[in-house]
This record gives structure tokens, sequence and C-alpha cells, in this order.
């Protein structure tokens, strides 16, 4: 089921702004893509310190139409979209219009956008079964590896060996399966408005406490994002100091876009360094209003004050 935008129908979208504009994608997101051959990402050596470009090679094609990779050009004219660490990185790029005739200005884009997919279906049965304990080979081999098979990733199969990563961010959750058939859940529907139901669902809202961070930066300085070898842009202190890229030949230097983890007079910006200089970019509104996910409270939302108005025997519960 999908909703139909064409400028023959008067209706139109504002597609473009999910590259760049006020957010991106997580870090953990980013960590929950399989490799292309279907083993974990963060089973590989040294993933935590991974760049940008290193962590989107060789992935789960999904993850390439989900987060704007090296060389990912919006125009189609060869040049490559530089991302922002401002807002962490992995800047989306799923349901951004991909032909420059679909953008037409603010509410004008003219792409479809789904409303519900059989993929969901699939999974919906898929994680069903293997919740109540009855799914078959068979079951896996028409729902999740249906959705595996079309991106030419490995087959799913019963018994999965429990990737330590997922089961520390599920605690209690011990099934290998189940496991997998949350990362799947995640990667295949990103962006797609399910995750708040799917965490509530699993009455694993302690993830809404996270700190969603973004890329890994090695080190104050030019850093390559496009994937050429050439810095595109610089991560610096500050205004003050850029003595991190004076080593940079001039004409390198001219074309990087700079940000800072400062301002001019030492106010902190939006974002920092996990380790200072250098770090998992994270953001200073998580540092300084840490979340919290009481429990089992969030779990559940509060009569509305009109109704006690109405009817004051009524009670509020759970804390609310």
């Amino acid at each position: 089921m999908w909703a139909d935008y064409q400028q023959a129908l008067g209706a139109a979208n504002n597609t473009h702004t999910v590259l760049g504009y006020q957010w991106a994608l997580s870090n953990s997101l980013a960590e929950t893509y399989l490799m292309k051959d279907g083993t974990a990402f963060t089973a590989q050596p040294g993933y935590a310190t991974k760049t940008l470009v290193e962590v989107l090679k060789d992935r789960d094609p999904r993850m390439n139409e989900t987060i704007a990779s090296p060389g990912f050009s919006p125009n189609q004219d060869g040049r490559p979209y530089v991302t922002k660490p401002t807002i962490g990185g992995y800047d989306q790029v799923k349901f951004y219009p991909r032909l420059p005739s679909q953008r037409q200005g603010w509410d004008a884009n003219y792409t479809a956008l789904p409303v519900y997919r059989y993929a969901e279906v699939l999974l919906n049965l898929a994680e069903a079964k293997a919740e109540l304990g009855t799914i078959t080979l068979t079951d896996l081999n028409n729902t999740v590896n249906l959705l595996r098979a079309r991106v030419q990733m490995p087959a799913m199969t019963l018994t999965p060996a429990a990737d330590p990563v997922l089961a520390a961010q599920y605690p209690g959750v011990t099934s290998g399966l189940l496991l997998e058939l949350r990362r799947e859940r995640r990667v295949e529907l990103a962006c797609e408005g399910l995750r708040f139901a799917d965490l509530m669902r699993w009455k694993a809202g302690a993830r809404f406490q996270d700190a969603q961070g973004g890329m890994y930066v090695p080190a104050l300085g030019g850093l390559d994002v496009t994937g050429d070898g050439n810095p595109d842009i610089a991560i610096l202190a500050s205004p003050n100091d850029e003595s991190p890229i004076a080593g940079l030949p001039e004409d390198v230097k001219k074309n990087l876009t700079k940000f800072y983890l400062k301002d001019k007079d030492g106010k902190d910006n939006n974002f920092y360094l996990s380790e200072g200089t250098k770090g998992r970019i994270l953001f200073t509104v998580d540092r300084d209003q840490p979340r919290t996910f009481v429990e089992p409270k969030y779990y559940y939302r509060p009569i509305p004050q009109q109704q006690t108005i109405l009817n004051p025997a009524l009670k509020q519960i759970f804390g609310w």
C-alpha cells in the first residue's frame, strides 16, 4: 500500500529533507547491518574504530540504500555528497528522491511512499512463529529469506549463534534466532516509523536511554568521507586552532568544509568526540540532558486530563 505523489495530482512531499537537513542515523543502526557475507560487523577486528568509509564497505546492500555511502551523488552528476558531522555523519538517503526531476522545491517532491509494506507482513509472521516456538525452515524461507534473497544476502538459518552485541541490547533474549529476527526487522524497516513500537513491544525501553552516537573520528584534522582518499571535511577544536590541517596542500585546505567542537569564544558546539580529540561523535544535548526511561511507567500512557475532569473517579496508573 503506497501513497501516490504526482505533480499532475497536485500531491507532493518533502522527502528531500531526510538528507542532511536536521538529523542523521545512529551508530547503533550502522553497526546492526551485517557484512555482505552474512557475518556480524561487530565481529570484525577493530570495528568500533573504523572510519565512515571503512564502515560502509562490503555491507548488506540495504545499508547503502539507507545511509549515504561514500561517492553518493544527490544530483547524479559525479559530485559526491559530503556528510555532516554536526548531525553524526550517517546521513539518511532512504526515501530521498534520487532523480533531480523529482525534487522541485519545498513541498514539491514527487516520489511514491510506502504506507504498509509486504516486508513488514513477512517479518511479523516470522517473529510471531519464532516467539511461539513453531517456526520451521520453510517458514524462514517463505519470509525473511525472501527479503535476504532480494538483496543477495545469505539466508538465515534456524539456529544462528547468538550475537553478543545484540544479546547485550536485549537482556533476557537468549535465542540466536530471535536476536537475528530483531536485527532483520531493524535493517529492513529502518526509517519507516516502526522502531518505537518494536522496542515497546519487546519491553526494551532501556534502549531509549542510549546516546545515539555518530561516526568514529580517528583524530582532529582532515577526514575523507567520499572515498577518494582526499580529505573533504576537517573537524577541529575551534576556529582559533587549525594546526591539525596546517600540513595539508593549499588546494586541499581551501576545499575543506570545516567543523568545530567549540566556537571562537570556547563555547561548546552541538557535538563532541567521545575521547576529546578523537572518538565517536556524540551530542552535547545527550551529555547535558541524559535520557531516562522509567519502568513500568513509560510503557503506558496517562489518562487524558480532560477525562479525569469529566470523571473524577478515574485514577492515574503506573506513576502518571
